[in-house]
């Protein structure tokens, strides 16, 4: 009897051990399905599409969709009732083109396509690219792609969020305004990206117009250049001295547009700038830009920026913004291009079926795109006035031959 009761006990013990191991056997694995499902959907990358529509696209780590974001009106309607989840980034890239292409936002001879990459993963924005290429291409759409990796600063996301922008779309609203005094964001932040570049550069011709008639009345001995008219929405120091203004300027407000009458005209810093470099370092000048930046090394802590840019050597120099002092420079070698002209023009007939035969007059420029913003490239443009009365237009890219965008009208 003793013997049977150790029997049942010993049955027992086994029987709790069993069912104890089973437990925990399901919990671990449990545990593990849970670690995988959030590992598959962490955000390790996202993407910004901005035309006027902007479209935020969040991938995991396989480069699929976690999640697609309508940042507008428009995306929002573009956007409605499709579902992009679990999709490879390729295959919602190409989807969203073909919306796009669909509601007309991408129609006509040129269309700028703004993309915003920031990502763990170093060939992410390589890859982005060259799809939205082949889904350009496939659809018959001409269009200029512009990749940036901007990456969210304070200032970008309080400017984003007052304007109900993107974050990229913020940014490049930015680097074509420059130290454009006659438009605002205000006046840009509803319109389509081909339509920033217009309204930014008629108000530069119109401030060209404005300075040349103030210019007129000024001495011709101010070889410095034409002071900047003051304008401000703000209140700045009563006594404007350096030391003053860089405190203030440091702790103003992203909306508080003010510039000291001081400061020179941003043609004087790409003129100072060609006139220190001479042709010592090659004639063959690509592209200029000038612009501003704090810069603690300058008397009113802002400097003026000069690039320029030649086939051999591209130039950043800084200046004092306000007295015109040099300051520093920096020269980086120009990459080694693919082709010659001769050759970039042979491959251009080549892409389009055509010959010299065929042209009234064809031809290449060098130059480069996007000149001191994050984009710029070296391009080759070949240029087609055909016989039959049609034009063509293709974008080059210099170092790597690859076409950034084409037209025909």
């Amino acid at each position: 009897m003793e013997k049977k009761k150790i029997i049942i006990i010993i049955c027992m013990l086994v029987i709790c051990a069993v069912l104890t191991v089973g437990v925990l056997f399901l919990t671990n694995k449990d545990k593990k399905a849970s670690t995988s499902t959030t590992t598959d959907n962490k955000i390790v990358s996202v993407l910004t599409i901005d035309v006027n529509p902007s479209i935020e696209i969040n991938l995991n780590n396989d480069d699929k969709v976690v999640s697609v974001i309508a940042l507008n009106e428009d995306s929002k309607e573009l956007l409605k009732d499709q579902v992009f989840t679990d999709k490879k980034v390729n295959e919602v890239l190409d989807s969203i083109i073909d919306l796009l292409s669909k509601k007309d936002y991408l129609k006509g001879d040129t269309n700028l396509i703004l993309v915003n990459v920031v990502s763990e993963k170093e060939n992410l924005l390589n890859e982005v690219k060259e799809n939205i290429e082949k889904a350009t291409k496939e659809k018959a759409i001409s269009a200029q792609i512009v990749m940036q990796e901007v990456k969210v600063t304070d200032e970008l996301k309080e400017i984003a969020d007052k304007y109900n922008i993107s974050i990229s779309k913020a940014y490049y609203i930015n680097e074509q305004l420059g130290d454009e005094e006659n438009i605002t964001i205000e006046d840009l932040k509803d319109v389509s990206l081909n339509e920033i570049k217009t309204k930014v550069e008629e108000a530069k011709k119109e401030e060209t117009k404005d300075n040349t008639t103030s210019n007129q009345s000024q001495s011709s001995s101010d070889n410095k250049g034409v002071a900047r008219p003051k304008t401000s929405s703000c209140t700045p120091p009563s006594e404007l001295k350096s030391t003053d203004w860089c405190t203030w300027n440091n702790q103003r407000h992203v909306g508080c547009e003010y510039y000291y009458d001081q400061e020179l005209d941003l043609q004087y810093f790409t003129d100072k700038a060609l006139e220190m470099i001479g042709t010592t370092f090659g004639p063959h000048l690509l592209g200029s830009n000038a612009t501003d930046t704090a810069y603690s090394g300058a008397s009113y802590c802002k400097a003026g920026i000069a690039t320029i840019t030649t086939r051999e050597t591209r130039f950043v120099y800084y200046f004092d913004s306000v007295t015109g002092d040099y300051l520093t420079h920096t020269a980086t070698p120009v990459p080694k291009f693919i082709w010659t002209e001769d050759e970039a023009l042979q491959h251009g007939f080549e892409h389009l079926g055509l010959s010299q035969s065929d042209c009234r007059a064809c031809w290449v420029s060098t130059g480069t795109e996007a000149e001191g913003g994050p984009s710029m490239y070296y391009r080759y443009q070949a240029n087609f006035d055909m016989n039959n009365g049609k034009h063509y237009s293709i974008d080059y890219n210099a170092v790597t031959g690859q076409i950034v965008s084409e037209r025909q009208w």
